[in-house]
């Protein structure tokens, strides 16, 4: 069975980073998956494993165009900087190196964390458990952008099979007389036109 990144908690700085990185990019690969209607992940051009696929910036890109909360958003910016960091800079193998270059991925991490996690003398523990909230929070907020998509799909789906019902009834009713299908024919018509007008504006 393979490790979550929770697993990787007591391994090296970047290699916790890295793998918790792994587990959001596959999590934001699902969640446009979902959005787009894209059965086979594997194979999609887009979100696939090849190399033409989508870069991980260029998915949290896609995904913060649909996120209106100001501070959701930022936890994405601050996720990915942080992660960008770690497997781009040689020397920051740690937060306290992290830090030294930007102290404001420490206020960012204090602001949302800071007593949330217990009181922990190990600096590098601490932000270690701080970072491994922001990534469950990033991993709640693709949750709910799923559950909200489940939710419109299925009630856009009721609705189609209720007008669809609806529509069957009235046409047996309707040609059960000749006024019937007289009415029913000048119901078509004016629906034909309602869809043109629309077009036309």
């Amino acid at each position: 069975m393979e490790k979550t990144f929770i697993e990787y908690f007591t391994a090296e700085t970047r290699l916790f980073v890295l793998e918790c990185s792994v587990f959001i990019e596959e999590k934001l690969s699902d969640t446009l998956g979902k959005l787009l209607g894209i059965v086979d992940l594997e194979k999609s051009k887009s979100l696939g494993s090849s190399s033409s696929c989508l870069s991980f910036f260029q998915k949290k890109n896609l995904i913060l165009d649909i996120i209106s909360n100001l501070e959701e958003q930022d936890k994405f910016t601050q996720f990915m900087e942080i992660r960008n960091k770690f497997a781009h800079v040689k020397k920051v193998n740690s937060f306290e190196r992290l830090f030294e270059l930007s102290n404001d991925f420490k206020k960012k991490l204090d602001k949302w964390y800071e007593g949330k996690a217990g009181v922990i003398e190990d600096t590098e523990i601490k932000y270690k458990t701080y970072f491994q909230h922001l990534t469950f929070d990033i991993s709640h907020i693709l949750f709910e952008i799923d559950v909200r998509h489940i939710i419109k799909s299925t009630k856009k789906k009721v609705e189609e099979e209720i007008r669809e019902e609806l529509i069957q009834i009235l046409r047996s009713e309707l040609s059960s007389t000749e006024e019937g299908n007289e009415l029913w024919l000048k119901i078509i018509d004016q629906l034909k036109e309602n869809q043109s007008n629309k077009k036309s504006k």
